[in-house]
């Protein structure tokens, strides 16, 4: 049974609509969110956040409201390295420039008041205003440098006045052994503080510095702790003293590598107080950190990734409250709605598949005693069985996963991009109902020796095998149990059928030799 070239045609076009309209998702569409900038103004708490995987790298400003709750303050495209504030007004760091520009409440907009461009060979990692002076730190090549900025403030709604052209570049001596990595700050008290890392040669491990800045550089440098591998870290302020929270990352869940916390009173750096009663608030997800602090409070934002094969990482932005010695139950701030669902239920989702999987046990004992042959337009067919459908199956998934890698890579994606989950949507479901409209037959199930036939007997049409199809491709995309559920029909149906099959009357049976 051939499809004819009218619904080849027809089957074809609906497969281009879906793909373009995959696309048009995938604009939207929001894979994850990372790099957590937040900063202080107005007595509330603003987190600038990178929107990971869109096609220009945009980013939102999130506010919290009295309740706790995060809402989008705007949204703008800028790929900030950091972020400072003064006088009502943020200052967005880009790779050659710095956007000054403040927050329409009402319409949800950046107002852009002023731009100041730059050439350094390094990017700034952080920045703050110390009197009337912008000043911005980073790291090239191992050595550790500032710029700064003569910047008389505007009234908060008066428009910015043309900022001085020229940025004052230098070098700040660092104390410590090896190669500078990364640099934070922190405004306490009207003292700037440094925060630094260095690695020896090869880079198997990293020291935390602090120290206070002035004019002639920093002085009196502590080192805080000497890890293996990366020390992510964010300083921050509480009582009036400063304070730093880090970890070696990506973090787990062992107590050795748990957020670990110091701050500077009398003269030395030390321990929270029950620092030893508080376990890393996110475990293993943590990737990146950021902290501000308001009312004597600390918030903590963590950047946590999660890698998914042939997609990347799936980032999420978690929020976290140290208050009264005790750091509070993590909540996200941003994520990827159905990511975000899966990590949360992860719990639950591992109890159903125990659950599942007993009772996939039990079926495959049950399926020994259902009939084994059917009758199908009037020929005797041996049915497949779920050792071979699954067989046939993984081999055909593994198929549609290196193809559409493969189209990432040849159009210059990268994995995990919003495209992702559309694009391996749109191709299972056209491959799988390609290959069975015209044969009967996908590449896994020639190999294992399997054939989908409809009723009567021959080839189900290209309706029948797109309709078989979609329910495979929905729950392969959709649902994460997906394949259970359809494991579990298979194995309970005399036609040993699955949900795809019972809707489109087709059977998947040995072939006759």
């Amino acid at each position: 049974m051939k499809p004819s070239c009218a619904a080849r045609a027809l089957w074809f076009a609906v497969c281009l609509v879906a793909a373009a309209s995959a696309d048009s998702r995938a604009e939207s569409g929001l894979p994850g969110y990372r790099n957590p900038k937040a900063v202080v103004c107005g007595g509330r708490v603003y987190l600038f956040v990178e929107v990971a995987g869109a096609p220009e790298t945009p980013c939102l400003c999130l506010c919290q409201d009295g309740e706790g709750g995060w809402s989008i303050a705007c949204e703008l495209r800028a790929d900030y390295s950091c972020v400072a504030h003064s006088a009502g007004r943020f200052y967005l760091f880009l790779p050659e420039s710095v956007i000054e520009g403040g927050i329409d409440a009402d319409a949800k907009t950046w107002k852009k008041t002023g731009q100041t461009r730059w050439r350094f060979n390094w990017r700034p990692q952080s920045a703050e205003f110390l009197d009337e002076t912008l000043t911005a730190f980073g790291v090239s090549d191992g050595t550790l440098y500032s710029a700064a900025l003569r910047h008389r403030q505007p009234e908060p709604d008066a428009p910015s006045s043309e900022p001085a052209r020229r940025w004052l570049e230098s070098t700040i001596p660092t104390t410590g052994e090896g190669r500078c990595v990364e640099v934070r700050t922190a405004l306490v008290a009207g003292k700037l503080w440094l925060f630094w890392t260095t690695e020896e040669e090869g880079g198997s491990a990293q020291a935390l510095w602090a120290a206070p800045y002035g004019p002639g550089g920093t002085s009196k440098a502590a080192k805080l702790a000497q890890m293996d591998g990366h020390i992510e870290f964010a300083p921050s302020a509480l009582g009036g003293k400063p304070m730093v929270v880090y970890a070696a990352l990506p973090a787990r869940r062992s107590g050795e590598r748990s957020l670990s916390y110091r701050m500077y009173a009398g003269g030395v750096w030390r321990p929270f107080e029950l620092a030893t009663a508080v376990v890393n608030p996110v475990g293993e997800q943590t990737h990146e950190l950021d902290a501000a602090a308001l009312e004597g409070k600390i918030h903590l934002f963590v950047g946590a990734g999660y890698p998914l094969p042939f997609m990347g990482t799936i980032w999420r932005v978690l929020h976290s409250i140290y208050d009264g010695g005790a750091w509070g139950a993590p909540r996200t701030v941003a994520a990827n709605p159905q990511f975000n669902w899966v990590i949360e239920h992860s719990g639950a989702l591992a109890a159903v598949t125990v659950v599942g999987l007993l009772i996939l046990a039990a079926s495959l004992i049950r399926s020994t005693f259902l009939p084994h042959r059917a009758v199908i337009g009037g020929v005797e067919y041996v049915l497949a069985t779920w050792w071979r459908r699954g067989g046939a199956y993984l081999f055909d998934l593994v198929i549609a996963l290196v193809v559409g890698r493969t189209v990432q890579v040849l159009s210059g994606r990268a994995p995990g991009g919003a495209e992702t989950v559309p694009l391996l949507f749109v191709f299972e479901l056209f491959y799988f109902s390609a290959f069975e409209a015209r044969s009967g037959r996908t590449l896994g199930k020639r190999l294992f020796g399997l054939i989908v036939v409809s009723r009567n007997g021959g080839y189900p049409g290209w309706r029948q095998a797109g309709l078989r199809n979609l329910f495979r491709a929905t729950a392969d995309v959709v649902l994460p149990l997906g394949w259970m559920v359809g494991s579990l029909v298979l194995l309970n149906t005399r036609g040993a059928q699955r949900v795809g099959d019972l809707a489109a009357g087709t059977y998947v049976v040995r072939q006759r030799k």
